[in-house]
């Protein structure tokens, strides 16, 4: 029986060979659409799902109360806390600190790379799944002076040489022993280092403050099974609390480590649950959208043909077929047509997914050798042959046999009501995809152009490794007397950076809530305002005419003056119990430093003298030099300084760009997938013209007769699609409207919803829908009555 449904399905579809390929092509497109997101989705669910202990892992977050109503919540933890943990909380079985990692030179010989360096506390290899390949955990860092490199690491430096007990340079000048290689990391993990070195080691060479008053580590805490978090993170309340030394604040809790990478943002101390999930939530939502679209295609075209069959229905019926029998045998169809599909959309994933991998930054592949994936293409085969064929097959296989039989059976608008709200549907959401679509675009854009108060154009910035800060001040002569650099200056970290903040401050008036306002941290050498562009409001600028700018004076932005609520800020002393007094001497207008869609941030800019370590040197470069000149001339005067580590720069405006790269991700997967949900809406609407102007081929041939012209006969053909297109136009506005608001609430500042983008994306909307079905009824309309007519 089977084999004879299958070969009934196969003459079908190679009897109407236009209304196959709409229907295959439709699906193919709708599965391998739902197929690539599922990658990416599946991808991004599986990030830590390596580490064994993952359920009992945990990050430690701590919010911090700015003010009464604004609660702000960090990841930076302070040096004590792992080891106070350990002595005083049962329910933990480790609790370890690693830093922040930072790209740091190492170099063997002659080679030397720019790799990101991570220091860690010995346990951190018992509780995170990276395994030895050489060496072990216990014997890692016995001796301070060690270094752990990743296998793809070891082999960059070393080649084919074993690397284990060799030498290599850090930062061109601490020398430690490779005493073990990882595995290779995996992709889905939030960790990306290439080489370790135990944070006891940062000791040794005096880069590490345990004060409870730094925020400069991270903390991971492994918890026993038996652990209640709810309860643990009630006595971690109290962890900095019980060890405040006046400058210390901030409420610890416990974060799971399966939670990072999707659910990872805070709103006054609160799980939003946003961040990156909110992105994977929409994009699985439109995969599942486009699919349904398809099937609406199937069902459109098979109900629409349904007359062609009817007689089928009935001489089988008379013959002694049963209706669940009928029914099979168009779910077969239905089945056959998704299976086709299936494959095409394979051919199609695997032929894009290279170009779709550069699109989101992923090295994704099809895991054929998957069970689980095989499994699931099975359901999803299954489930899209079921939903696409179902209303059809319950439809055809209801038809009477006698009425069929006499030709006195009349479907009527009944039969075409469900049609129209079919096609409906299907522009609501392709139009709220529109919608969507330029909302993101414009929001991007606004991003993009917001006033960052310095200028962009010609500004670079270099990275001193070593001890090569001592060699500033000749550098930065030998940079401006070159001609291609205009001004310059070092800093701790260069424009667009974020991450250096401290609290802690006293000053004049200050509230009660204002105790513990945090202020972004920038150190600087002379010159910065004139290498930035940042315009003074008031005050003066650093000078080397006052010797004591390098102790006691600071600068603060617009939005400090504004978080301190002072008045008159010139003159006015700032106090810090570790660092003592500062004097406001000048305020500079806000600047864009950090996330262009958030209000700009509280800030202190503070001169340091050019012989402190600072790590990047900022660079007006000469406008009347071109790029390449300016460059070699850098590099030239870098490699006199510095021989060995190579010369990386960035400019300013790309390293701005970065900061719109989830924006930008969002952009593109929705121009993608909204052009392919628009593409898939706009098949099934050309299959349902061709077959309208199939069966109103005679009734055009006697209009014309009559004298119809031919754009009198297009309006005809096209009106009935163009008012679904206008009822899916006004159906789909408030719940673009909705979305659309979801969206931007995601952003602190952010465009308005404005009218034009629902008339523009109606606009659009209509004119495709015009566009896809002109050409079948233009085709109709110039085609000769004398054929139409002759059987008449």
């Amino acid at each position: 029986m089977l084999q004879n449904y299958l070969k009934i399905a196969l003459r079908n579809l190679l009897k109407n060979k236009t209304f196959s390929f709409i229907n295959i092509a439709g699906l193919a497109v709708g599965l391998a659409s739902t197929m690539l997101l599922a990658l990416w989705v599946l991808d991004e669910y599986s990030f830590e799902n390596f580490q064994e202990k993952r359920d009992v892992l945990f990050q430690g977050k701590r919010n911090f109360k700015e003010s009464e109503t604004s609660i702000w919540t960090s990841s930076s933890q302070s040096g004590n806390t792992a080891e106070y943990i350990r002595k005083n909380f049962p329910e933990v079985k480790n609790a370890v600190l690693t830093d922040w990692g930072n790209n740091v030179t190492i170099s063997y010989g002659e080679k030397s790379l720019k790799k990101t360096w991570f220091s860690v506390e010995t346990p951190f290899f018992e509780m995170f799944t990276f395994p030895f390949v050489q060496g072990s955990a216990k014997t890692a860092f016995i001796d301070v002076n060690s270094v752990v490199l990743t296998e793809s690491m070891a082999k960059s430096l070393f080649g084919d040489e074993d690397p284990m007990n060799k030498l290599v340079k850090i930062n061109l000048k601490h020398s430690l022993k490779v005493t073990g290689v990882l595995k290779d990391l995996p992709k889905n993990t939030r960790f990306n280092f290439d080489y370790l070195t135990s944070i006891k080691f940062l000791d040794s060479i005096g880069e590490t403050y345990y004060g409870w008053s730094a925020n400069n580590f991270q903390l991971w805490v492994e918890l026993r099974p038996d652990a209640n978090l709810e309860a643990v993170n009630k006595k971690m309340l109290k962890v900095y609390k019980s060890n405040a030394d006046g400058f210390s604040n901030g409420d610890l809790f416990l974060y799971p480590l399966s939670r990072l990478r999707l659910f990872n943002k805070f709103n006054n101390g609160v799980e939003s649950g946003e961040g990156l999930n909110s992105l994977v939530s929409l994009f699985s939502i439109i995969s599942i959208v486009i699919l349904v679209i398809a099937c609406i295609n199937f069902m459109n075209l098979s109900t629409a043909r349904s007359e062609k069959r009817a007689k089928e229905v009935g001489v089988r019926k008379v013959t002694g077929a049963t209706r669940g029998s009928l029914i099979s045998l168009f779910l077969s169809e239905s089945l056959l047509i998704t299976i086709l599909a299936f494959g095409l959309a394979i051919l199609m994933v695997t032929l894009l997914l290279p170009a779709f991998n550069d699109l989101i930054g992923k090295q994704l592949t099809i895991p054929f050798g998957n069970i689980n994936y095989v499994l699931g293409a099975i359901i999803l085969v299954l489930f899209t042959g079921f939903m696409s064929g179902s209303y059809p097959a319950f439809f055809l296989s209801s038809f009477k046999p006698i009425k069929v039989l006499k030709g006195t059976m009349q479907l009527g608008r009944g039969a075409s009501l469900p049609r129209k709200i079919l096609v409906v549907i299907q522009f609501c959401f392709s139009i709220v995809l529109i919608i969507f679509t330029i909302l993101v675009y414009q929001q991007i854009r606004f991003g993009q152009n917001q006033p960052l108060g310095y200028d962009q154009k010609n500004l670079m910035y270099f990275e001193m490794p070593g001890e090569m800060y001592k060699q500033f001040t000749p550098m930065k002569q030998d940079l401006l007397a070159s001609g291609v650099v205009m001004s310059a200056y070092s800093t701790n970290q260069p424009m667009n950076a974020t991450g250096n903040n401290s609290w802690g401050y006293e000053w004049k008036g200050q509230k009660p809530e204002q105790k513990n306002q945090i202020f972004d941290n920038v150190r600087v050498t002379l010159d910065f305002l004139k290498t930035t562009g940042i315009k003074l409001k008031e005050g003066r600028d650093y000078s080397p005419q006052f010797m004591a700018d390098t102790i006691h004076s600071v600068l603060v932005n617009e939005a400090a003056v504004k978080a301190m609520g002072l008045k008159n800020p010139l003159g006015e002393i700032i106090r810090r119990q570790r660092d003592g007094n500062y004097t406001i001497v000048g305020v500079l207008q806000d600047f864009v430093f950090g996330n262009p869609f958030e209000d700009k941030q509280p800030m202190m800019v503070q001169l340091m003298p050019d012989s402190q370590s600072a790590s990047n040197v900022v660079l007006r470069l000469n406008p009347q030099k071109s790029a390449t000149e300016c460059l070699e001339k850098i590099s030239t005067i870098f490699k006199k300084y510095e021989s060995v580590a190579p010369f990386d720069y960035e400019f300013v405006d790309t390293e701005f760009e970065k900061k719109f790269s989830k924006e930008t991700l969002l952009r593109n997967l929705a121009y993608l997938f909204g052009g392919l949900a628009i593409f898939v809406s706009c098949l099934g609407l050309f299959g349902l013209a061709s077959f309208m102007a199939e069966r109103r081929t005679k009734e055009i041939g006697i209009r014309k007769v009559l004298g119809a012209s031919i754009s009198g006969i297009v309006m005809m053909l096209s009106k009935d699609f163009l008012k679904l297109v206008g009822i899916a136009t006004i159906v789909s506005f408030p719940i673009a409207w909705w979305l659309g608001n979801k969206f931007l609430e995601y952003y602190p500042k952010h465009i308005n919803f404005a009218w034009w983008i629902f008339a523009v994306s109606g606009i659009m909307a209509g004119v495709i829908a015009l566009l896809t079905v002109s050409y079948q009824a233009i085709k109709a309309a110039v085609a000769n009555p004398v054929k139409s007519l002759r059987t008449e």
